[in-house]
């Protein structure tokens, strides 16, 4: 069997931090990256797209975004199975509920809502999958996998949304854990994962794709989609990282921060890195204003107080000059002399 493997679209992100003309822009890139992968199906001739949770990014999105995302999956008219994850989980009422009312859910469009096992004789393939249905849970969804027969000679393939334990616990998005040994234990040639927004190898059998278009400033391999490709049952799978991402988000230790688009700065960006460096120069203006800014936990700590000033201090020469820098010093001055 050959599928690609993609997650965390998260369709419908509002980018806050971004005007209302930027968020649009970066809105609309999230369809077309969709787009590019329905495109890739078709021109690879995979057997189905499994996309494992996150499709949407909160529950209360439009219903044109619902249409609109549906919509965007045409060009490719194989099979796709979505799992719900902790940002679109399969509550009662769900923004899965609202799609089916809708009837813009295309025909060839599986909505995995609930935990179950699919066999397909044509592709010689089992789909066992596990959707959250609340958006955080502390057992692991996957452990039915354990238990379940598939027809011999099924390559088996789980789906899942969460973090493996013990591998990607700091940052991971959600706290729904999944045991890092369950391709063993249920006997899986492969476990497709979503919610690390990277491409991530647990192990030759268990992998995260992370999501298709960048959304955040973290260096974790995001922009991909993965090409699966499983001969047989027990023989280790092939996996191919197909990037199909539009921008790339820049380190800001780098020198820069902002996404690219073919080696240049896009003018969605160019309007980001304005306004963050005006609010760096505020937080900047902030922390020379005596311990009255500083952190809750410093206040009525003079040494503490003096510390918080002082680790801002060479940042405001930088950034800001030497005149605010040398206010901040008079500042640390004072309340070192109080903590005397």
């Amino acid at each position: 069997m050959r599928f690609l493997h993609t997650a965390d679209w998260q369709i419908g992100t509002q980018f806050g931090q971004f005007t209302a003309e930027e968020a649009a822009y970066l809105t609309e890139v999230r369809f077309e990256a969709v787009r590019r992968i329905a495109a890739l199906a078709a021109g690879r001739h995979v057997d189905a797209v499994i996309v494992a949770g996150d499709v949407f990014d909160q529950q209360t999105v439009s219903d044109t975004v619902i249409r609109k995302l549906f919509a965007a999956l045409g060009a490719f008219s194989g099979p796709w199975f979505m799992l719900p994850g902790n940002h679109d989980a399969a509550l009662a009422e769900s923004v899965w509920t609202r799609a089916v009312r809708l009837g813009c859910v295309p025909s060839n469009v599986n909505l995995l809502l609930e935990p179950g096992v699919l066999s397909f004789d044509e592709l010689g393939a089992s789909l066992l999958y596990a959707p959250l249905t609340q958006r955080n849970t502390y057992e692991d969804t996957t452990d039915f996998f354990d238990r379940v027969e598939t027809p011999a000679g099924h390559v088996r393939i789980g789906i899942a949304h969460g973090s493996v334990s013990g591998i990607l616990q700091e940052g991971i998005d959600s706290a729904n854990p999944l045991a890092p040994t369950r391709a063993d234990t249920a006997r899986l040639d492969y476990l497709v994962l979503g919610d690390w927004h990277g491409v991530y190898e647990v192990n030759p059998r268990i992998w995260y794709s992370g999501t298709p278009e960048q959304d955040r400033f973290r260096a974790n391999e995001p922009g991909f989609v993965l090409d699966v490709r499983i001969d047989a049952p027990g023989a280790v799978p092939q996996v191919e990282r197909v990037r199909v991402d539009k921008y790339r988000w820049s380190d800001p230790d780098a020198g820069h921060r902002g996404a690219e688009l073919g080696g240049s700065t896009s003018p969605v960006t160019r309007a980001a890195q304005r306004k963050r460096r005006a609010a760096r120069a505020r937080h900047g203006q902030r922390r020379t204003r005596g311990c009255a800014s500083a952190p809750r936990r410093h206040r009525g700590n003079a040494c503490a107080c003096a510390a918080f000033i002082d680790d801002g201090t060479q940042g405001l020469a930088d950034r800001s000059g030497p005149r605010r820098a040398r206010r901040a010093q008079r500042l640390s001055g004072e309340c070192r002399r109080k903590a005397a």
